[in-house]
């Protein structure tokens, strides 16, 4: 921070005093301005940044430092003794005299110990800053690199060249049998390897030949790299192109290592992990491609996505439950309490028929809130598995008789429901329950969104092992753009008004349907009514999904 001493009269024309400090509030503000932009960047880059005072005493750790180490913040980092942040503690020690004696070190690879017992590699740099005057270290400032994976893929291609080396010293001096044993390593890896020079491939285990889907090896030999993949990568860039700079690099560098997608024999697209490492081989120096297939950890990262976005609607389902339960609750309770205190209070002045009256409004939304109720509770029950599909004799006749009669009271005959049944419909093999709730849901939603007096059809035909059932209304149909949403929870038509709904109906429907293994199809055409055809397996085994 920069502040203007009180006791400085003068003031240089830069807009600062004598002693150097600053002046000018617009000049201040864009320090500041400069300090909170270098500050948000200290903190928030991938690599570890760190300060520490004359004494090594731990003054700042940015987000990442902690990240590593395993600490939720610098206090507690701070009252942790550093030595324990080091797998080898000999490793602070030599830093520290490095310090000491040369007021520096670079690009050293230490082995660290997180606050979890985890080891992991940075590679690390620190300067002392000293006093311009008197030399004296005013503080540290050092940064550590995360090389973990590089370390792990450096120790398991060391220890893959110190065991051929090995073996290749102790059973033979001999080029031949050198390449011998090479080749069994080479053939015997589960991994596929490859060894190409700018040009082409010069040698492919058996790994490779399976992976990308090959009958043979020397169906692969004198490839160009870039010819096993599709003409493009995902980074836009052609793979014949993308594959010659990788290779540049490995040659000029000694490595590369790079996420690429692989084109097998079939067409077929697959992401793999390749590291390149430069080789000396009969005499050239050519590429040894280690490739690994990444379709299972794409496939779970996939999942995971997958996963997330089903998080999110089952937020947004809630969200939409208890908007939906508060507003339908809501109205029913207010009505029911209100006729209840009508009647308390004025019992004896009331006729009968404004009683009676009263008292049906109290039954009606009594029965609106145990029906919402109950097609909560069924949901509930669908998705957590705890409805089962048990299939038993069904007279059809008999069901669907009884069904419309009960159907017709609780909707007070608003419109007539009128039957289409075969007459040897006969006996099936169906979960009764199951239909039930389907094709309650099916006709009350005809009753609802009709008007008044306009009829409804119920249409039932057996064709073998299949009951086909229609349910057809005269009603305000749906529109196009909201059936792509039909079977959503809480999803209503934006053209329903002032109808009751809970917009959960057609999901039970839908669900009980997947149970029953039946299939159902929706015609619809705004102010002229919609048609549900529905599709059932009645011979006790599930045949379908919708």
């Amino acid at each position: 921070m920069f502040s203007p001493a009180a006791n400085e009269g003068k003031w240089n024309e830069r807009g600062s005093d004598p002693a150097g400090q600053v002046s000018d509030p617009e000049l201040m503000q864009q320090l500041r301005a400069h300090e909170q932009l270098l500050a948000s960047i200290v903190d928030n880059i991938t690599e570890a940044v760190y300060r520490t005072g004359p004494d090594h005493s731990l003054i700042f750790a940015n987000r990442s430092y902690l990240r590593l180490s395993g600490y939720d913040s610098l206090e507690e980092l701070r009252r942790t003794p550093r030595e324990r942040l080091y797998a080898d503690p000999r490793d602070r020690a030599r830093l520290l005299h490095l310090l000491a004696t040369q007021g520096e070190f670079r690009n050293e690879e230490i082995e660290y110990i997180n606050r979890y017992g985890n080891r992991w590699w940075g590679l690390c740099n620190s300067v002392a800053i000293r006093d311009p005057e008197t030399g004296a270290v005013l503080y540290h400032v050092g940064s550590v690199k995360d090389i973990s994976g590089r370390k792990q893929a450096q120790a398991e291609l060391l220890k893959l060249n110190a065991t051929l080396e090995e073996r290749v010293t102790a059973r033979t001096a001999e080029l031949k049998e050198s390449e011998e044993k090479f080749r069994a390593l080479f053939e015997g890896s589960s991994t596929a390897v490859m060894l190409h020079d700018e040009h082409q491939y010069l040698e492919v285990n058996s790994a490779t030949v399976r992976l990308l889907g090959y009958r043979t090896r020397e169906e692969l030999l004198g490839l160009h790299p870039g010819v096993t993949s599709p003409s493009f990568q995902p980074n836009g860039e052609t793979s014949q192109a993308a594959a010659s700079r990788h290779i540049q690099e490995c040659l000029a560098n000694g490595s590369a290592r790079f996420d690429w997608v692989a084109r097998t024999a079939s067409g077929r697209d697959i992401p793999v992990e390749v590291n390149l490492t430069r080789v000396e081989w009969r005499g050239k120096r050519i590429i040894q491609a280690i490739v690994n297939d990444l379709s299972e950890r794409k496939k779970a990262e996939a999942e995971l996505l997958r996963a997330l976005a089903r998080e999110k609607e089952l937020s947004s389902l809630k969200s939409s439950f208890v908007s939906m339960v508060s507003h339908e609750f809501r109205t029913p309770l207010g009505i029911i309490m209100s006729s209840a205190e009508i009647l308390q209070d004025y019992l004896e002045q009331l006729p009968p028929e404004e009683r009676r009256s009263h008292l049906q409004s109290i039954h009606k939304n009594t029965r609106r809130m145990a029906e919402l109720m109950e097609e909560i509770l069924v949901l509930s029950r669908l998705d957590a598995g705890k409805m089962d599909f048990r299939p038993e004799p069904l007279d059809v006749r008999v069901f669907f008789v009884r069904l419309v009669d009960e159907l017709l009271s609780a909707t007070n005959h608003a419109c007539p429901i009128r039957s289409d049944l075969p007459a040897n419909a006969g006996e099936v093999q169906a979960d009764e329950k199951l239909l039930r709730h389907i094709f309650t849901n099916l006709v009350s939603n005809a009753v609802k969104y009709s008007e008044p007096g306009k009829p409804v059809l119920v249409r039932v035909q057996r064709e073998n092992g299949t009951l086909n059932c229609e349910v057809q209304d005269n009603g305000i149909g749906i529109p196009e753009h909201d059936r792509q949403m039909l079977f959503t929870a809480f999803q209503r038509g934006t053209n329903v008004g002032e109808r009751q709904g809970s917009g959960l109906g057609l999901v039970i429907v839908k669900r009980c349907l997947e149970l029953h293994g039946g299939k159902i199809a929706v015609e619809s055409e705004v102010g002229k009514g919609t048609t549900m055809s529905v599709r059932l397996p009645v011979n006790g085994t599930k045949g379908g999904t919708t």
